[in-house]
């Protein structure tokens, strides 16, 4: 991501809506995560500018890994610990974490499967991965380009990249759903015009609601939010799993089973 991506993010963390009901779904997920024991060692892949460390501080104790250039804008957000790693080769010991979170990165990486497994040896035996990624080729934007991406996901496509790392997906379903379908209008609207104007540098579309439609956008976010605590929604703008590394005991059986 570009360093001109990570202020515009630093900016609007903590008030676009998007940010913002993005986390009510991630508490959600981190509320089916967390056990009955001590506070669970978080480890956040990606952490960016550090708009989510203080949510995941409420779980936990918490360290947040991204490059040199996204940590700095961590610094400035007073984040605590930080970690300058690639989410390919983290720099952490095996098993040093109960929960891995990784949120909307996966698709900024050429070799996902590879950085899961990098996850997968950071979490300790019966420890959970949370992920969320964008979904559906078929909304593919500009916004994607201006980010980085290089894939979005389907249901099927991000199971085999959880089981291909050697995860347990215990919860794997759509999320952003209420807003599908001015967001699927809104990019189509922008293939269009991209038909008709000069070809120009993609640019994100962060754009700014009035207060009004933005507290109603975070309002369906939070119900959808409500929702995820009793069922899976269909489809969606977005993937959010939540998987388990399974116990050496369980991974044992399995092997002798094979055998």
């Amino acid at each position: 991501m570009e360093c001109a991506e990570y202020e515009k993010m630093f900016l609007l963390e903590g008030s676009y809506w998007w940010f913002v009901g993005r986390r009510d779904i991630i508490s959600v997920m981190l509320e089916k995560a967390v056990g009955r024991g001590g506070p669970p060692a978080i480890l956040e892949v990606g952490c960016g500018t550090g708009g989510n460390l203080d949510l995941l501080e409420r779980f936990g104790w918490t360290a947040g890994v991204d490059l040199p250039e996204a940590l700095a804008w961590c610094v400035k957000r007073k984040a605590g610990r930080l970690i300058a790693s690639r989410a390919e080769a983290l720099a952490c010991r095996p098993g040093a974490f109960d929960i891995v979170v990784c949120l909307d990165v996966l698709e900024h990486i050429d070799d996902d499967i590879g950085a899961t497994r990098e996850m997968y040896r950071a979490c300790r035996p019966g420890g959970h991965l949370l992920l969320t990624v964008p979904a559906y080729n078929f909304l593919w934007s500009e916004h994607d380009e201006a980010l980085g991406h290089r894939r979005r996901y389907d249901r099927k496509q991000l199971e085999e990249v959880v089981v291909g790392a050697g995860f347990k997906p215990l919860r794997l379903c759509y999320a952003i759903t209420f807003l599908f379908l001015p967001i699927l209008l809104f990019r189509f609207g922008q293939r269009v015009l991209g038909w008709f104007r000069p070809k120009a540098r993609p640019a994100v579309a962060y754009i700014q609601m009035p207060k009004v439609i933005s507290a109603l956008f975070v309002s369906l976010l939070r119900f959808e939010a409500w929702l995820l605590k009793r069922f899976d929604l269909p489809f969606g703008v977005s993937l959010v799993c939540l998987a388990e590394k399974p116990s050496m005991t369980r991974e044992r059986l399995s092997e002798n089973h094979s055998d």
